[in-house]
């Protein structure tokens, strides 16, 4: 009788332990405060995003824009937007955003205030989504790409480069009398680059082939640093009749010797294939 006593209570006992470690097993992570009861969150990431916020959030901005190994000028390069001036829309670390664009060019203005740069975008800024039931671009697509422009001359931006996809809003932009009204609104437009899109006729004018952009001040130390810029895309799918795109080589091996003799660098904005 004694024997079997002592053997229920040892699988109770048992029996305890196992429902206490399954419990244990199955509630979320955390921690509990003593004598209130209440589970204390866990300050682990959930997931490899967060992870990467927490480790940004512990690095300075010093630590972000990298070690200064002395230089005296920088380009910041931009491109692909796509018509939107937000951030790719991603639900976790979106990505892009004119906003966070600029943060990134501000803050290393106040990180390096003695370096001179420029910001350059390489293309595909505007959309070119088409509305099926007229063929051209759709209209919410229009006003969007005006926005872009206003944006883009808000930003100061130094050069922008002509992309295939870029065509089509081009276009209405370009069209004689448009153009002088954004040249008077907007003059940025005066700044779209790209040696290789030319216009069929006079009723459209035509983008810069190439730009001269100068650097003065700062660790420059009173030198002034000419920088060349020279824009060329592929003809993509590009089917429109207002723009002729040629061979984006050609090119720029026709324009390089006249950039070069004004230059001190000379940089190729080139919306291309990799097979290019």
């Amino acid at each position: 009788m004694v024997r079997q006593l002592v053997s229920i209570v040892l699988i109770l006992a048992a029996g305890a332990l196992v429902l206490l470690a399954i419990r244990s097993f199955g509630s979320k992570p955390g921690s509990v405060a003593e004598g209130t009861g209440q589970t204390v969150p866990s300050q682990q990431p959930k997931d490899v995003f967060e992870f990467e916020r927490a480790q940004a959030r512990k690095t300075t901005l010093a630590g972000r824009l990298g070690e200064d190994d002395g230089f005296m000028a920088a380009i910041f390069f931009g491109g692909d937007i796509l018509g939107s001036l937000e951030v790719c829309g991603c639900p976790k670390n979106p990505l892009g955003g004119v906003a966070r664009r600029q943060g990134y060019i501000r803050l290393f203005a106040e990180r390096y205030p003695d370096v001179p740069f420029l910001h350059v975008d390489t293309g595909y800024f505007f959309s070119d989504r088409v509305d099926p039931m007229t063929g051209d671009l759709a209209e919410d697509v229009v006003v969007g790409n005006e926005w872009v422009v206003r944006a883009y001359e808000h930003m100061k931006l130094d050069v922008v480069n002509l992309s295939y996809h870029d065509l089509p809003q081009l276009a209405r932009c370009f069209q004689s009398k448009e153009f002088r009204r954004h040249v008077a609104e907007t003059p940025v437009v005066k700044r779209f680059l790209s040696a290789n899109v030319r216009s069929r006729g006079a009723a459209y004018a035509n983008p810069q082939p190439y730009m001269i952009r100068e650097l003065r001040g700062g660790r420059l130390n009173g030198r002034a640093l000419r920088v060349g810029f020279i824009g060329v895309t592929e003809a993509g799918n590009y089917r429109g009749r207002e723009f002729v795109v040629s061979d984006p080589l050609v090119a720029v091996r026709s324009l390089v010797p006249r950039v070069r003799a004004r230059a001190d660098l000379v940089v190729v904005l080139a919306y291309l294939s990799p097979e290019r």
